[in-house]
């Protein structure tokens, strides 16, 4: 009789040791992202039409500061994902969102390859 075989591995009750090391990866790396609040997709219309009630998702962003914000202005170039986690699986859908640092000062943004393309300069009203 055997002693250990494949069949009593871990990998075989799903707990593929190099997933797991993965996932611990993309927690760690994005242990330096900031949250921000935005809406869902705007399908159509400007993204600063939406009601900033609508303005209730919560998606975090790698940027080396927090101030993703009309005052500061988006960066071209920085990540949002859709959970906090470093990996493309999690990065934002491609569209046009209203998104807000503090609540008060809202702007437009849009995404393509979950990165920011085209901030807007000026806050939305």
């Amino acid at each position: 009789m055997a002693l250990g075989n494949n069949f009593s591995l871990g990998h075989t009750r799903g707990k593929s040791k190099a997933r797991v090391a993965s996932r611990a990866k993309e927690y760690r790396n994005a242990d330096g992202f900031h949250a921000i609040s935005g809406s869902l997709i705007v399908p159509s219309g400007p993204p600063c039409d939406v009601h900033n009630g609508q303005v209730t998702e919560t998606y975090y962003h790698n940027a080396t500061n927090a101030g993703i914000s009309a005052s500061g202005g988006a960066i071209a170039g920085t990540h949002v994902f859709t959970r906090k986690r470093a990996h493309e699986d999690y990065y934002l859908p491609n569209g046009n969102y209203k998104v807000t640092q503090n609540g008060t000062n809202y702007f437009a943004i849009i995404i393509a390859n979950g990165r920011i393309v085209a901030p807007t300069p000026e806050a939305c009203k």
